[in-house]
């Protein structure tokens, strides 16, 4: 898809048993996708594939209300490479490892998951995040762990995720991880 404005829009898109895995972005920003359902079939991968790591230039990926049902437990529901992204409404079902994101690091801009509904083992990973804001999003399908490496993440508006572990794994990185919520946080492994 290509717009002569600034950001191109698909909206109320359905992807039914795609045998090539659901919707695939790649090398794209300032892209908008709004009120897609993904039913994935086991074996293909995850279900949102966004890969911009061939980019120079910054910009976001914005998806809103998205309802992806994934069916293949050792692969990601969503995976975001290199990627600045600002999500809301985001609901996993299914039986998969959750959401694999990395941002674009110290050069890339804010970017958010809000509103949304996480589920699988592992469900969070999330790598290179200059500055990303989590808000009321509902972790507690989640099992395992999240696992947070040289990032800056903020929670706010979460539920008890006391059940979960918190990995920040390297030795030579650094995260910042704040939880400014009344739910209790998950235990730093």
């Amino acid at each position: 898809l290509t717009a002569a404005t600034k950001d191109v829009t698909c909206r109320t898109c359905t992807s039914l048993d795609d045998a090539q895995g659901g919707i695939m972005l790649s090398s794209s920003i300032d892209v908008v996708l709004e009120n897609h359902t993904i039913v994935t079939p086991s074996g293909i991968g995850p279900a949102l594939r966004v890969d911009n790591s061939a980019l120079t230039r910054t910009g976001v990926v914005t998806i809103r209300d998205m309802a992806i049902h994934q069916e293949e437990s050792t692969t990601h529901a969503v995976s975001i490479g290199s990627s600045d992204a600002h999500i809301n409404g985001l609901n996993l079902q299914g039986n998969h490892s959750g959401m694999f994101w990395t941002g674009t690091g110290n050069s890339g801009l804010a970017s958010s998951l809000s509103n949304s509904a996480l589920s699988g083992p592992n469900c969070l990973s999330l790598t290179a995040h200059s500055a990303l804001s989590i808000v009321s999003s509902d972790i507690s399908a989640c099992s395992g762990s999240m696992t947070i490496q040289s990032s800056i993440v903020s929670f706010d508006g979460m539920p008890d995720s006391s059940h979960l572990s918190l990995n920040q794994p390297g030795v030579s990185s650094t995260s910042h991880v704040e939880w400014i919520s009344s739910g209790a946080p998950p235990t730093l492994n």
